[in-house]
């Protein structure tokens, strides 16, 4: 369920695809001040272009400043860059130039070596720049300006990003679900569940929300996506004598949930990979293992090292238990309790109705 007085804002994918656009069109001479971009969920979206400039070597630059809504974001303001030029090998070339990261880590969608630009932006980006030269035959660099001082104030280093930003999205729209002001569009949203169904599934993010609908045969109005604030819809929801709240996520919110922590911004503490260190610990992984997934980066990592055990539903299921009763301990007014841990892929891993599955 969406607010519809919440401010929404545009992923650095998006605004890497606008730039890259208008970029596109000022290689063949047409000068825009806005351009419109498709984006994964069918909406086209009207972006403004900050700055245009004709390079030497036939090449040209568009700049689009980031806009991220009610959502607290450091790169907010921050401008993306597009440098497109011609390119021989046809089709659209994209590649991350300063101020993008370098990935490192093997737990994410791009392999280590390549730029950090996600494969949704990097559709977002081709489809764009097709749509300003569908014969295709661009090469495309992204740059964000200062983007590596950014970097250091996000979690980009500690997830296996190194020297800059990571362009992300896997919409299109950024959500304003981090922040304090965002507590009352959940609220709003809880209440309006509540008026159409008994049941409440909570998601701290998009992907899980996507997999609540497809699979969870509720109406779509009682599914939310929370981002950080797992508490502010716990807290309506138990005011609200919700018979039944399902909670669905993927390991680096459901892990920090299973900590006691139900505001899950990393500023207020991360207990991820002690978390599942302790939890794979009590599932039998040997003591190299355990010292293995404190030292991970990310809970992919940490999950690829349980699943090589034979231990990845166990120790997911226990997971998700750990959370129903966190949850019961501080909300007793909530009604059932069921926890599901799915996948970044979306296959489930595990549930709180499973004592060990095999």
């Amino acid at each position: 369920m969406r607010d519809p007085l919440a401010k929404f804002g545009l992923t650095t994918g998006t605004c890497a695809a606008a730039a890259s656009k208008a970029a596109t069109l000022l290689l063949q001479g047409t000068r825009v001040e806005r351009v419109v971009v498709p984006t994964p969920i069918g909406l086209r979206v009207e972006v403004p272009v900050n700055g245009l400039s004709v390079l030497p070597s036939c090449s040209a630059a568009a700049s689009v400043r980031k806009f991220s809504g009610d959502n607290p974001d450091t790169l907010d303001g921050r401008l993306i860059v597009a440098v497109a030029r011609p390119d021989g090998s046809g089709g659209v070339r994209v590649r991350g130039g300063r101020g993008v990261g370098i990935v490192t880590s093997h737990a994410l969608p791009v392999p280590p070596g390549e730029s950090a630009i996600n494969p949704v932006p990097r559709r977002m980006i081709e489809e764009a720049v097709l749509e300003a030269m569908p014969g295709g035959g661009v090469a495309i660099t992204i740059l964000v300006p200062g983007g590596a001082e950014v970097a250091k104030k996000t979690l980009n280093p500690r997830v296996g990003v190194e020297g800059g930003i990571s362009v992300l999205g896997t919409t299109g729209i950024e959500e304003p679900v981090s922040n304090e002001a965002y507590s009352g569009h959940i609220r709003r949203m809880v209440v309006s569940a509540r008026c159409v169904s008994d049941t409440l599934v909570v998601c701290p993010g998009n992907t899980s929300e996507k997999i609540a609908r497809e699979t969870l045969g509720v109406l779509p109005e009682a599914v939310i996506v929370t981002g950080d604030r797992v508490d502010t819809a716990l807290d309506e929801a138990q005011k609200r004598e919700f018979s039944r709240v399902v909670i669905l996520g993927m390991p680096g919110k459901l892990s920090k949930l299973a900590a006691g922590l139900f505001n899950t911004h990393s500023r207020l503490g991360d207990a991820r990979m002690e978390t599942i260190a302790a939890l794979a610990a009590a599932a039998g992984l040997h003591a190299e293992g355990v010292r293995s997934i404190l030292a991970c980066r990310n809970t992919e990592e940490a999950f690829r090292i349980v699943s090589g055990a034979g231990l990845e539903r166990e120790v997911a299921g226990m997971l998700c238990r750990r959370i129903r009763e966190r949850v019961k301990e501080r909300y007793p007014g909530i009604g059932a309790v069921d926890v599901y841990l799915h996948s970044p892929q979306g296959s489930l891993m595990g549930s709180s109705a499973e004592e060990v599955l095999h």
